[in-house]
């Protein structure tokens, strides 16, 4: 996104047959529309930017160790605080993501955005070593070389099942975890949770339903089964426990992005919004409720007719009956 921001207005791959469509139009037209198309990319990179702060921390930001080579030894290098080293190809072809990759700009966004403070767990600060020097490839599942080190990366960073697309599949399916009134923080519970389910059974869809129902309700009962034996033997189960549960609590991501919004509410509180030029050409129509008067259909006899009486009387007009039409 951030190379078509840079080249909208060049001979780009992606954009020939648009400046084709941009070489017939007259200058103003060429001009309003390369700033329209740079506007929507721009739209994007924000999205971007925005939705990727999640994974710029401690917790996260190692599951990328596990990315093939250069692109792991661009994130071992940020974890490390260093610049990427000169043996790195600056474009890498990554067959997983089926594109090319610029490992240097790579290397620049997250430096940019991870914060400067963080620290990582001594563990993966080690292992960023080893992928940074080439003494490790986390993707070599068949050497058993430093398989300490892999075994804490696989055990401590890929069960992040309920954010991948296989997952997020099976949880709609189930349409259970985001009803319009569940708190985000039990959604994610919910989601974390339904990923175990699958995983533990297989593949649904090659499933009857009655079949699907007998095989989840089975494996909740094992799993919880489980639970409970580990709980009450295993210490440090309970410690992971408790700490899940903070995570999906206090430390959830929304808390982090409502004390966003409460800092910038309070940075922009003092400045007006800009004005609005259909308004300041015609004004704005005043509503009865802005009028403070109150609509004469919304009135009935039993609710409002005695205060309709009080305000009569205050006005100067006599009891009689008559002054006080009943309608």
């Amino acid at each position: 996104l951030t190379t078509l921001a840079t080249t909208i207005s060049t001979t780009h791959p992606s954009f020939l047959e648009f400046q084709s469509t941009l070489a017939t139009c007259c200058p103003t037209l060429r001009a309003h529309q390369v700033s329209k198309a740079s506007r929507f990319v721009q739209i994007a990179i924000d999205a971007v930017h925005k939705h990727f702060v999640r994974w710029c921390n401690a917790s996260l930001l190692p599951a990328a160790l596990l990315s093939e080579t250069p692109l792991a030894t661009a994130v071992a290098c940020v974890v490390l605080k260093e610049d990427l080293p000169h043996t790195i190809a600056i474009d890498f072809v990554s067959e997983v993501h089926g594109r090319t990759f610029n490992t240097q700009v790579f290397h620049e966004f997250l430096l940019s955005k991870v914060p400067g403070t963080t620290e990582f767990p001594a563990m993966v600060m080690h292992v960023a070593e080893m992928i940074r020097n080439g003494d490790l490839d986390p993707r070599d599942m068949d050497n058993d070389n430093y398989r300490g080190y892999k075994d804490y990366l696989y055990y401590r960073y890929l069960p992040l099942a309920s954010q991948t697309q296989f997952v997020e599949a099976g949880v709609k399916e189930a349409k259970n975890v985001s009803p319009t009134d569940r708190s985000e923080q039990l959604r994610s519970a919910y989601a974390v949770a339904r990923s175990a389910r699958i995983h533990s059974i297989g593949d649904l869809r090659t499933l009857k339903s009655t079949e699907r129902i007998e095989a989840l309700l089975k494996s909740a009962l094992l799993h919880n089964e489980e639970h409970e034996a580990l709980r009450a033997t295993n210490e440090d189960y309970n410690e992971r426990v408790e700490a899940i549960a903070k995570s999906m609590r206090e430390e959830h991501f929304r808390q982090s992005r409502v004390e966003k919004l409460k800092q910038d509410a309070l940075v922009k509180v003092h400045k007006n919004k800009k004005e609005n030029v259909l308004q300041k050409k015609v004004g704005v129509d005043r509503t009865h409720t802005m009028e403070g008067l109150f609509p004469y259909g919304k009135l009935n006899k039993r609710l409002h007719f005695d205060a309709l009486k009080i305000e009569l009387l205050f006005r100067g007009c006599t009891a009689e009956e008559d002054n006080c039409h009943q309608r």
